[in-house]
């Protein structure tokens, strides 16, 4: 199989992350899980809004190519294989430099969500993993106590992180994750605080979530 489909998907992601100016230079990148040890991968060294299906690598969970390509995988493939990992429900992750959410991670600075009903809903919050240098071991191990609670995360100094059933899923957190940081950045210029909600408040979300049976974690209710 040479998954044209799912090569297609990550292409379509990639191009709309680019389009929204989430990504400069050759910055970010995705992967889809396609077997129980074969991933297709984004290559280093292209932009994402240029990418074709026969630029998106498969390869194993040490990186190494599983079929001939003259593109090479991108040194953050540890990151996306802590994901994968830890959680048996990831089929995708993104990694990407939107600037609201970088801004946060720049900061050091979590992202609360508890002042906005779909945040709320899908992340609680998205806290912010201690900096490494990119492509190190030390990187993927920084997201290694989030992933159990988290779909989103941000990278202190370096950008955000999400991961979904399917690149579609992690894409749409990912503008959510985008959404909820420019909504926090505005609230600061105008030094609003946002009316948070209360515990019980809270509390309901967690369980129209739960309800909805929306895939993937979330931190949970408030004790």
């Amino acid at each position: 199989m040479n998954f044209l489909e799912e090569r297609q998907n990550i292409c379509e992601m990639g191009r709309r992350i680019w389009q929204r100016g989430w990504t400069a230079y050759n910055s970010g990148n995705i992967s889809v899980k396609v077997d129980e040890n074969a991933y297709l991968v984004t290559p280093t060294g292209v932009s994402k809004g240029f990418m074709h299906p026969e630029m998106i690598l498969l390869v194993n969970s040490e990186g190494e190519k599983l079929e001939q390509s003259s593109y090479s995988t991108t040194s953050e493939f540890k990151l996306h294989v802590m994901c994968y990992k830890k959680r048996e429900d990831v089929g995708s992750v993104i990694h990407a430099h939107t600037p609201m959410c970088t801004v946060f991670a720049a900061a050091g600075e979590n992202l609360e969500g508890d002042f906005l009903v779909d945040s709320g809903l899908l992340f609680g919050e998205i806290p912010c993993a201690p900096y490494y240098t990119l492509g190190t071991s030390e990187l993927a191990m920084s997201i290694e106590e989030y992933i159990f609670n988290h779909d989103a995360m941000l990278l202190a100094n370096h950008g955000v992180i999400t991961v979904g059933r399917d690149v579609e899923t992690a894409y749409f957190l990912l503008e959510e994750a985008e959404n909820l940081a420019n909504i926090t950045w505005h609230l600061k210029a105008i030094s609003a605080e946002p009316r948070r909600f209360t515990k019980d408040e809270y509390n309901a979300l967690v369980d129209v979530r739960s309800n909805r049976c929306l895939s993937g974690k979330h931190p949970g209710k408030k004790g």
